[in-house]
């Protein structure tokens, strides 16, 4: 690439905050642990969308710590895609089985509950959804495995930085 477009290019990584800077141990956060871990594995679903900007907003929303990449956790995706590129993107994930798309009712257009529930089900408990989960689990180890390797894009890219001020 640096051949052809005569520039540099330097990888800086997935810049993924390390595992001590996730979760401070605030009064909600215990809150919230203690009840995630009395409920059964698999039992939850953390809802969420990448998408946190539209025309109507005038500032981004702030996601949660750590929720932001849940291929880090090594979870699969559901996904609702409503507007604009979200039904690219979601089609991308779906084609390398890191999630699925939740159909839309053929007629209307609309996402019935039914699809929802059987979405999820398929992803989270179902033998014919163990791809979505092993392969988001494989990508966690590509993505996030080598956090030195992640540490030396960043001090190369500053070293990039600080010699081409």
């Amino acid at each position: 690439m640096q051949n052809l477009y005569r520039k540099p290019v330097i990888p800086v990584g997935v810049l993924p905050p390390k595992p001590e800077e996730e979760f401070k141990d605030t009064e909600t956060w215990l809150f919230i642990k203690k009840w995630l871990d009395s409920q059964r594995t698999n039992s939850v679903v953390y809802v969420d969308s990448p998408w946190t900007r539209g025309p109507w907003d005038t500032e981004p929303v702030e996601l949660p710590e750590g929720f932001e990449e849940p291929i880090r956790f090594a979870k699969p995706m559901v996904m609702l895609a409503f507007v604009y590129d979200q039904g690219f993107y979601a089609r991308v994930l779906e084609e390398k089985k890191f999630g699925y798309m939740i159909p839309r009712d053929e007629t209307e257009g609309f996402f019935t509950k039914e699809n929802v529930a059987k979405s999820l089900r398929l992803v989270m408990e179902e033998e014919e959804g163990k791809v979505y989960r092993e392969n988001v689990k494989d990508m966690k180890g590509v993505l996030f495995g080598d956090l030195d390797r992640q540490d030396r894009y960043v001090d190369s890219f500053l070293d990039f930085l600080v010699a081409h001020r």
